[in-house]
C-alpha cells in the first residue's frame, strides 16, 4: 500500500477519518442539535443500529471485504485506468497537435497570402506615389522653368531701363550750368564743356536735360573718324559735333568749322579752347553758299534754326536778321586737301553749299557726307525732295538714314523720307571705303 503513487490527496479517506474521530468524541451523549449536524458516516452508523441483524452483518462483511481488497484492487484500478486512458489521451494530444499544425499552416498560408496582397498593394501604391511624385516634380520643374523664363525676360526688360536710369542719373549728376560773362552759359555735356547764349532757353534746356544734340549723329561721327582724319562742319552752331569729331581723332587731325552768327562763332572758339582742341581747329565766321558775298541770316528761336532763308512766320523773334558774309567750300578749302567727312546742317541751303563745293567733292572720291534732310525747309524754299536727292545722285552718292538714337545706318525710301520732320542722311559713293568704316 505504501508503494501506491498518488498524484493528489484522496478526499474520501480524509473525510472518513475525520468523521470517525468526530463520532468517537460525541458518543451516545450527543445532543439532538449535534446529531443533526453529524456527517453522513456517523448517520450511517446510527442507521446501522436500527437495521436488521442480517443486513448489519452483511454490511459489516462488505466493509471488511472492502478494506481487505482495497490494497489489492486499488493499484489494479489505477493501472487499468492508465492503460485505458493513456492511449486516448495520446490520441487526443496527437489530434490536437495535428489540428494545431493545420491551423498554423492555414494561418501561415493566410498570412503569406495577406503579405503578398499587402506587398502587391504596397507596390501598386508605391508606383502610384512615384508616378504622382514624378508628375508633380515635372509640373514643379515646368512651372519653375516658366517662372524662371518669365523672371529672366522681366529682368532683361528691366535691366536696360535700370542701366538707362543709372546712366541718366550719372549724367545728371555730372551736368552743370554755370553763368559766365554777360550773355553766356557754360554747360557740361557728353562731349565736354560748351558755351551757349543765356537767352537761348530751348538749347539750354535740351543740354541740361539730355547732355547733347542729335545723339545718333554724334555716335556715328565718333565711330567713323580716326586720328589723322579731316572733318568739315558747315553750320557748326555751338560745336557739339565738332567736339565729338575732335575727341574721335584724339586731337590728331584737323577740322574746319563754319558758323555765320558772330556770337555763336565766338562761343564755339572758346569751347574748343576750353576742351583743348583749338590747335587743330579753324573756325570761319561765315555762311557757306554757292558764291562769295553777303546775305541776311534770319534768326530762329534757337541758334540751331538760323537760316539764310526767311522762315516765313509772323513771329517777331524769328523775323530778325543780321547780315553775314558768304563763302564757298572750294574757296575755303584747298583743292589738294583731303576731307574725310563733311557735315552740312544749313536749314535748307544744302544745294547751294554742294554747288559751291563741286571741286572739293570731285577731288575726294572717298569723302562721306552727313546732311540734314528737312521737308519743311524744302517746301519753304520751293525745292522738291526729288530735285534735292537728284543733286547728290548726279555726284555719284548713295544714301542711308542715320538712326537718331544708335547712329546705325538704315535703308529708307524716298516716300518714307517725305513723311519725317527731319532726318540726317549719310552719303557716300558706292565703291567708297566710307561704307567699310560704318559696317
Amino acid at each position: 500500500m505504501n508503494k501506491i503513487l498518488r498524484d493528489s490527496v484522496d478526499i474520501a479517506v480524509a473525510f472518513d477519518s475525520y468523521q470517525k474521530r468526530l463520532a468517537s468524541q460525541v458518543g451516545s451523549a450527543a445532543s439532538p442539535t449535534e446529531a443533526v449536524v453529524m456527517s453522513e458516516p456517523a448517520a450511517m452508523s446510527s442507521t446501522q443500529a436500527s437495521m436488521s441483524p442480517a443486513k448489519a452483518i452483511a454490511r459489516k462483511v462488505a466493509q471488511i471485504a472492502y478494506r481487505l481488497l482495497k490494497p489489492f484492487v486499488r493499484p489494479v484500478a489505477f493501472r487499468a485506468r492508465r492503460f485505458l486512458l493513456d492511449p486516448l489521451r495520446n490520441e487526443l494530444l496527437q489530434e490536437m497537435q495535428r489540428l494545431s499544425l493545420e491551423v498554423a499552416q492555414e494561418v501561415q498560408k493566410a498570412s503569406a497570402s495577406t503579405v503578398k496582397e499587402v506587398q502587391k498593394a504596397s507596390a501598386s501604391t508605391v508606383k502610384e506615389v512615384q508616378k504622382a511624385s514624378v508628375s508633380t516634380v515635372q509640373e514643379v520643374l515646368t512651372s519653375a522653368a516658366t517662372n524662371r523664363q518669365a523672371l529672366v525676360a522681366h529682368n532683361n526688360a528691366l535691366l536696360p531701363r535700370l542701366d538707362r536710369i543709372e546712366l541718366y542719373s550719372a549724367a545728371t549728376a555730372r551736368r552743370v550750368a554755370i553763368p559766365c560773362e554777360a550773355g553766356e552759359i557754360l554747360i557740361r555735356t557728353e562731349v565736354g564743356f560748351v558755351l551757349c547764349a543765356s537767352s537761348d532757353h530751348a538749347l539750354i534746356a535740351s543740354l541740361v536735360e539730355n547732355g547733347e544734340l542729335e545723339t545718333g549723329t554724334r555716335r556715328l561721327i565718333q565711330r567713323y573718324l580716326k586720328p589723322g582724319d579731316s572733318f568739315v562742319d558747315v553750320g557748326a552752331n555751338i560745336g557739339m559735333h565738332a567736339l565729338a569729331a575732335a575727341r574721335a581723332m584724339h586731337g590728331k587731325g584737323d577740322f574746319i568749322a563754319f558758323e555765320p552768327f558772330e556770337q555763336t562763332a565766338r562761343m564755339l572758339e572758346k569751347s574748343l579752347w576750353m576742351n583743348g582742341f583749338s590747335q587743330m581747329a579753324t573756325v570761319h565766321h561765315a555762311a557757306v553758299s554757292s558764291e562769295k558775298g553777303f546775305q541776311h541770316l534770319y534768326l530762329g528761336g534757337t541758334s540751331g534754326h538760323h537760316s539764310l532763308f526767311d522762315h516765313g512766320t509772323s513771329s517777331k523773334l524769328e523775323r530778325k536778321s543780321v547780315e553775314v558774309s558768304l563763302t564757298t567750300l572750294d574757296l575755303s578749302i584747298a583743292e589738294k586737301d583731303q576731307v574725310t567727312l563733311l557735315k552740312i546742317d544749313a536749314e535748307g541751303a544744302e544745294l547751294d553749299i554742294i554747288a559751291g563745293g563741286n571741286s572739293l567733292l570731285t577731288s575726294n572720291p572717298d569723302i562721306a557726307l552727313i546732311v540734314e534732310f528737312g521737308p519743311s525747309h524744302l517746301r519753304r524754299i520751293g525745292i522738291s525732295p526729288d530735285k534735292w536727292l537728284d543733286c547728290f545722285k548726279e555726284l555719284g552718292f548713295d544714301f542711308r538714314a542715320i538712326n537718331e538714337v544708335t547712329g546705325d545706318l538704315e535703308t529708307m525710301s524716298q516716300m518714307a523720307l517725305e513723311k519725317v520732320d527731319s532726318v540726317n542722311l549719310f552719303f557716300a559713293r558706292p565703291d567708297s571705303s566710307a561704307w567699310s568704316r560704318v559696317s
